[in-house]
């Protein structure tokens, strides 16, 4: 089988993301990766197992002052953000591939591109509000400038293609696509007691977790006032948030206020390592995530470690949850504090559904989320766009 010459182009270095575009690999697709470092040019990542070594592409930032300037201002045309170097990275490859179509990196592919480039243009999106950036001038130019030039899109889930249909993107230029994790990392995990300890949390108790950023759209306030309402009646639940962020402060004068300084913990952010045992500890993720005009959940990785690692989750019909977690956890309305509350009461006193539902999300990764079918599934679609392109 021949191989395919790929390019990814990322604004900036998410590891989830490399792994997941490196995971074509093993099915004869070259990838090699390009970011975006300021103004000053494209950066090439060279992604290994365990690291990614950033590179300068030599004379990125090459010439005298005077000449740079002139560059940048025959070159970037109107966008501040235009970077050098990406027209030599995209000479020989076959693929381009570029994350959401509003992004800089995205708008200058797609010149390449109008302007005769031989190679095939693919969009993975997680974006899942139509018209979102719309009323940004520079956002919605660059929109629209990928959108013409794009040959394909990768949609992250059903939303996101949705999204893209209402935009204005044909059917056919589209394929859902999620990505992944690697699965194996939460297999045969044992709990960790002192986490439990430190979570405040006996034996017999039954511990939800949060894993992620203190947001105030993660919906977190919500849940604590599900929890204070459900305590009655779940003696035995603890909710332990781990990680950091701005709405930590209200956080924990929200705790205070409802009396639950017994049963609810803070952790700050831990390692990636460490998030296996994290979750294994615990007995329910919680991740209420709540929809806001400019944003809503648009993949949730955690929920997909939380399932590989067979926890049943709790959440929200809000944004791409209900497509990832699908029937391995109870999702309510957001917002809604008494079917939260609900929902707390019954994976904390029923132990056979919180089995039940752990066992299906694990399943549910291993198929679905897998970084090895992601893999495929990437691969096949650019292999199936060089195909219809010629």
């Amino acid at each position: 089988m021949t191989k395919v010459r790929s390019l990814v182009v990322l604004e900036g270095l998410e590891e989830r993301m490399v792994v997941n575009y490196a995971a074509m690999r093993e099915h004869d697709i070259e990838v090699e990766f390009a970011g975006t470092m300021s103004r000053q040019g494209y950066a090439v990542m060279d992604a290994t197992d365990d690291r990614t070594v950033l590179r300068r592409i030599p004379g990125a930032r090459g010439g005298n002052p005077f000449s740079r300037r002139l560059r940048r201002a025959i070159d970037r045309r109107i966008d501040p953000d235009y970077a050098f170097g990406l027209r030599g990275l995209v000479e020989d490859v076959d693929v381009v591939v570029v994350n959401e179509s509003h992004l800089a990196s995205s708008a200058q592919v797609a010149q390449l591109r109008s302007a005769g480039g031989s190679f095939q243009m693919v969009v993975t999106q997680s974006e899942n509000i139509a018209f979102n950036y719309d009323n940004e001038h520079r956002a919605a130019t660059r929109k629209a400038a990928v959108h013409a030039a794009a040959d394909l899109f990768l949609a992250r889930t059903p939303r996101t293609a949705e999204a893209l249909q209402l935009e204005g993107v044909p059917a056919d230029r589209i394929v859902v696509q999620p990505f992944g994790v690697d699965t194996s990392r939460f297999d045969r995990v044992s709990p960790r007691l002192d986490l439990r300890q430190s979570w405040k949390a006996n034996e017999g108790d039954v511990v939800f977790v949060y894993l992620g950023r203190l947001l105030p759209e993660k919906g977190l306030v919500p849940l604590l006032s599900a929890l204070a309402r459900a305590r009655p009646d779940t003696g035995r639940a603890r909710l332990a948030m781990v990680g950091s962020g701005g709405a930590e402060r209200q956080l924990r004068r929200a705790v205070s206020a409802l009396g639950l300084d017994d049963i609810v913990t803070f952790t700050p952010w831990v390692a990636k390592e460490d998030v296996p045992a994290v979750l294994a500890s615990a007995d329910v993720l919680a991740m209420p995530s709540l929809p806001t005009p400019y944003w809503e959940e648009q993949l949730g990785y955690v929920l997909i470690e939380a399932m590989a690692a067979g926890l049943p989750i709790l959440s929200t019909l809000s944004g791409s949850m209900p497509f990832v977690v699908s029937d391995a956890g109870l999702l309510v309305e957001p917002y809604d504090v008494d079917a939260l509350a609900r929902a707390i009461r019954q994976l904390a006193s029923d132990s056979t559904l919180r089995h039940t539902l752990g066992e299906r999300g694990r399943s549910r990764a291993r198929s679905d989320f897998d970084l090895a079918r992601v893999g495929e599934g990437l691969a096949s679609a650019l292999r199936s766009q060089l195909v219809r392109s010629t």
